[in-house]
């Protein structure tokens, strides 16, 4: 498969997240993100859940904070 033939394919997709200045990285904290939810519907306080996960990720509670933010966003399709 070439590159041309993975973006011909994903051509809406990929315009969607381009519109709603979705990077690809997000990937990469979807667990955080996941992880945040459970804990928050557990009824742990967000303050709690955002340094518990912020020491077991290596990242800043504010960079939990943002990630939370930027995913629970919503689309302009």
């Amino acid at each position: 498969m070439t590159n041309y033939e993975i973006l011909k394919m994903n051509y809406s997709l990929l315009q969607l997240l381009t519109k709603n200045c979705i990077s690809p990285n997000d990937i990469n904290n979807i667990a955080v993100f996941e992880e945040f939810n459970q804990m928050k519907e557990q009824g742990l306080k967000v303050r709690y859940i955002a340094i518990t996960l912020a020491e077991k990720y290596g990242m800043s509670d504010r960079a939990i904070f943002k990630i939370v933010k930027r995913l629970n966003k919503q689309l302009s399709l």
